[in-house]
């Protein structure tokens, strides 16, 4: 729904959150995400150097949806769940909540074209088999 409303995931808004990342090491790893505010163009900065990635909410009883995000109430709504659904009295079956990075910043280490060798690394949290289905898609 996000790049139905904005073409990207680059756009930020009132009430978004970002991912920083840091390249300290020679791998890119998240190092904070927290609600963009007063720091907007700052954090546009960031996502345009590639120090920072929009940031969307994983749902869960503590999650605070401001801006935007507040589109996961509806499409909670569609299932008769609200953020209260997701505190139930066993544990195990409780989330709180957090954000996630929605954008991938991928660190390709080593890439070779007749050996077919390809190398990549990617933060915690992120999903490598995604970027894998974009690398060998089919294009038609």
């Amino acid at each position: 729904q996000r790049i139905e409303d904005f073409g990207d995931l680059k756009t930020l808004v009132d009430g978004d959150w970002a991912c920083y990342i840091t390249y300290k090491t020679k791998k890119p790893s998240f190092v904070d995400c927290s609600k963009v505010g007063f720091n907007r163009k700052r954090v546009e900065f960031l996502v345009k150097e590639n120090f920072a990635v929009l940031a969307l909410p994983l749902v869960g009883y503590e999650t605070k949806l401001e801006g935007w995000n507040r589109k996961a109430l509806d499409f909670l709504a569609e299932d008769n769940l609200d953020v209260s659904s997701f505190k139930t009295e066993h544990k195990e079956f409780s989330s709180s909540g957090s954000y996630r990075a929605a954008g991938l910043p991928v660190a390709i280490t080593e890439l070779e074209f007749d050996g077919e060798f390809f190398e990549f690394y990617l933060p915690a949290g992120c999903y490598g088999t995604v970027l894998l289905r974009e690398f060998v898609k089919k294009q038609p």
